[in-house]
């Protein structure tokens, strides 16, 4: 444009020429503006396109660190509960069975009376017959284990044959001695006379066979004593022994 205003000041360019160099002109001006429009139109556009490629790895940045955490905290409650669980078993094998932890209850058996223990006969399967009753025997409910005894008074229940029935009454004094310990003997007093008579223990248990029957008869008696200290720890329930009746 400048350089036709320049030609028409010179005499130069015709008018036609003239306008026809400031269309050309204006026609350039609008193609360049046109380029430059473009260009930043790219730019921008490209500028979004990484404006959101980057709020997407942001968000996927975002969806990893919280499946990061979420799985942190799932293998955490796998861990407690893990810990909660070997601590079950620790305690349970620590505790034992059921029946152990039912037994350590009433392991502890206080006895309502000072005395000695003597341990009663269960039925033993393995030997099909009667045994005291020990740490490996096999029992169950209602039955009872054993006695607690106060031996500082003892008894003894004897036979005496029919002929000294008339000679004895409750509260007469006699003296015991005991088969283990020969020589001993011990004050003692009836305590009860039976009241009726019997063959003796010995030959009832015993097979005669076609053999006449004995005709011996005897009753019981019961007599109590004081038991000496130093046979406290040494009587036990079947003891045998003898009475001597004055």
């Amino acid at each position: 444009g400048q350089r036709a205003a320049d030609l028409q000041q010179a005499g130069l360019a015709a008018p036609g020429e003239l306008a026809r160099a400031r269309h050309a002109a204006r026609l350039a001006a609008l193609a360049h503006d046109r380029a430059r429009l473009e260009q930043v139109a790219e730019q921008r556009r490209v500028s979004v396109l990484d404006m959101l490629a980057a709020r997407d790895e942001w968000h996927a940045a975002l969806d990893a660190l919280a499946l990061r955490e979420q799985t942190l905290a799932i293998a955490r409650r796998e861990e407690q509960v893990a810990r909660m669980v070997s601590t079950a078993r620790l305690q349970r094998a620590m505790a034992g069975s059921w029946r152990e932890q039912m037994f350590a209850q009433i392991r502890h058996i206080h006895a309502m009376a000072a005395g000695r223990i003597f341990y009663n006969k269960g039925w033993n399967d393995a030997a099909r017959t009667w045994t005291k009753i020990d740490a490996e025997s096999l029992v169950w409910g209602g039955l009872a284990l054993a006695e607690i005894l106060d031996t500082s008074e003892m008894g003894m229940e004897l036979e005496l044959p029919e002929s000294r029935y008339r000679d004895l009454r409750p509260g007469l004094p006699v003296e015991v001695g005991f088969a283990g310990h020969p020589g001993m003997r011990v004050p003692a007093r009836v305590h009860s006379v039976g009241r009726r008579f019997r063959r003796p223990a010995d030959s009832r248990d015993a097979d005669h066979g076609t053999q006449v029957l004995d005709s011996r008869r005897v009753f019981t008696i019961q007599v109590r004593f004081t038991t000496p200290p130093a046979l406290r720890d040494r009587l036990v329930p079947g003891s045998k022994g003898w009475v001597h009746v004055p």
